[in-house]
């Protein structure tokens, strides 16, 4: 506990890295806290930008819902989406004398629904010349892009989390059988009073709805339980969350969407989690990191 990358190291070396190491470790912030001068980080989703925000409250912001960044500042959030209009419009194609960091890289490895929005930020990357550019991830995901082939792989060991995984049939034989009802049976907060559960489902309305209310039914209380999706991000107690990266001490049972796996730091602990729908195997990694 409190054993951060920033800890060991006193400045990142080279001027183009690949960066790669568990999550939690401290890869975006070893970027803010030991390279000099002014530095711009390029996030994967806007909830994930405005949780750093919540913690580096100097950063000039520019994404969709603010555009605050000038030349003059320090230090710049922005997306992928955003990037090259902060290149253009903020920097005015002046990038030299600044270090970049684009967090989520694995990103660049995956088919998605952003690949555009992904390919621009690449794009942008590698076609300006910058002070220091990093690429940082902590999904175990090889990227093999052309473009990234020059840049100095570095690797941060640490422990390796014991992380047992079980593939639940919840089908009988005929065919029948009900997925969240069986993981709701199984789950943590259900079988333990003390005890937390993490349940990963995309669906925001009735499968969601279905959640709550067989983990109602199973004995928490509707005041036990969080949601943590697109539609809840601007709540206080989502607000609260993004500002800590913690529950609160009575939440038993957490319901996120993929947007949050992605794009937000949890450090609160839970005794087991559940996937409930099926994501790539890239963002089931980062959901159980």
């Amino acid at each position: 506990a409190g054993d951060y990358l920033a800890n060991h190291i006193g400045t990142l070396p080279h001027s183009h890295i690949l960066l790669a190491g568990m999550t939690g470790i401290g890869k975006s912030t070893v970027f803010f806290e030991t390279v000099d001068g002014r530095r711009i980080v390029v996030f994967s989703t806007q909830l994930a930008l405005e949780q750093a925000s919540e913690r580096f409250a100097d950063a000039g912001l520019y994404y969709q819902h603010a555009k605050t960044a000038t030349a003059f500042d320090e230090l710049i959030f922005t997306t992928y989406d955003s990037l090259q209009n902060v290149i253009k419009h903020v920097l005015d194609d002046e990038t030299d004398d600044r270090a970049l960091c684009v967090d989520e890289s694995h990103n660049f490895a995956l088919s998605s629904y952003r690949l555009s929005a992904m390919r621009k930020a690449l794009h942008a990357a590698t076609s300006n010349k910058w002070r220091q550019v990093v690429f940082a991830s902590g999904t175990p995901l090889t990227i093999e892009h052309p473009k990234l082939q020059p840049y100095q792989r570095v690797h941060v060991r640490s422990f390796v989390r014991n992380q047992p995984a079980r593939m639940i049939r919840y089908k009988d034989e005929n065919g029948t059988g009900d997925k969240i009802a069986t993981a709701v049976k199984m789950s943590a907060c259900v079988e333990d009073g003390t005890k937390r559960s993490l349940f990963h489902l995309d669906d925001k309305n009735k499968q969601q709805r279905k959640l709550v209310a067989k983990l109602v039914a199973a004995g928490l209380d509707s005041a036990e339980i969080m949601t943590l999706t697109t539609d809840d991000k601007d709540s206080d107690e989502a607000r609260a969350f993004l500002q800590s990266a913690e529950i609160p001490d009575h939440i038993r049972a957490l319901v996120v969407t993929s947007v949050f796996i992605e794009s937000v730091n949890l450090i609160s602990i839970f005794d087991d989690a559940h996937l409930l729908s099926t994501p790539h195997p890239a963002l089931a990694q980062q959901f159980v990191n």
